[in-house]
């Protein structure tokens, strides 16, 4: 064998190698991305709670940081929205993180108010990494949210993610307690609040994702107030449309750019049945 021929034969191995590597780490992620969609709330479920909703989730990655949860404990329904520190793999293992404590915290623990449920997830967040040996940055933003089905009382607390509220062509926003779901300096507890709702409010809960968006002709983000001013935009469509709309206007906006980070946007309308 001459010697580019062998060199040929030591190529052809090197690629098969590679190949064989890729095709494992695939297998892998894939194998992650199906655990993980079996973790969040499957839809149908949230049909038998939510008459009027959509979910926009698109992660950055094949798996990503961003969650949804649903539950029915009692007279209560609650959910959430919650964006985990980084995307793709790192991301994904806070996810399982997050929802198993909130399952927890909601169906195990019984607990329904938001801001001791938040209160709650940080502890146990910051126990988990410390347990490990490791005090870091790691963690969640979360907006949650419980609705009494017999008041139609809604609570909501959220750890940086706010919560909006669009009522007779009034967009009303609710901030978010500026500490994260993890370790902070300066940390305080989550504040609830309490909003009596009408018929037909529409709810709003999202990360950051879509606002981070660079576009494809300036290459600046989105931002939170085209991004509000764009919920107040569409909210007078039906939930399939907005969706839709939503699609239509981040495939627009982002072009031929990279997504930068996951993306998750839920809406509901809120009929007193």
């Amino acid at each position: 064998m001459t010697e580019p021929q062998k060199a040929e034969e030591i190529l052809k191995k090197q690629k098969k190698q590679i190949e064989k590597a890729h095709k494992n780490m695939t297998d892998s992620i894939n194998y992650a991305k199906t655990i993980q969609n079996a973790l969040l709330t499957n839809t149908k479920l949230i049909d038998t709670y939510i008459d009027s909703y959509f979910i926009f989730n698109k992660p950055k990655d094949q798996i990503g940081g961003d969650f949804y949860y649903f539950n029915k404990i009692g007279k209560h329904i609650i959910f959430a929205v919650a964006d985990c520190t980084g995307h793709g793999v790192p991301g994904a293992f806070i996810t399982v993180l997050g929802i198993t404590y909130l399952h927890e915290i909601t169906k195990l623990k019984e607990i329904n108010n938001p801001s001791k449920a938040l209160n709650l997830l940080r502890k146990n967040i910051k126990k988990m990494f410390k347990e490990f040996g490791s005090k870091n940055n790691n963690g969640l933003d979360i907006a949650f949210c419980a609705i009494n089905t017999e008041t139609n009382i809604l609570e909501y607390a959220g750890a940086y993610n706010p919560l909006i509220i669009i009522r007779n062509n009034e967009l009303i926003e609710y901030k978010a307690t500026r500490n994260p779901i993890g370790f902070y300096p300066k940390e305080t507890d989550f504040k609830n609040n309490r909003i009596q709702l009408q018929n037909n409010d529409l709810i709003y809960l999202f990360t950051d994702g879509f606002q981070d968006q660079l576009g494809n002709q300036n290459y600046t983000k989105f931002n939170y107030t085209r991004f509000k001013a764009l919920l107040f935009e569409i909210h007078k469509y039906d939930m399939k449309k907005q969706k839709e709309i939503l699609k239509d206007i981040l495939n627009k906006w982002q072009g031929k750019n990279n997504q930068t980070d996951d993306i998750l946007i839920f809406g509901m309308k809120f009929c007193n049945k």
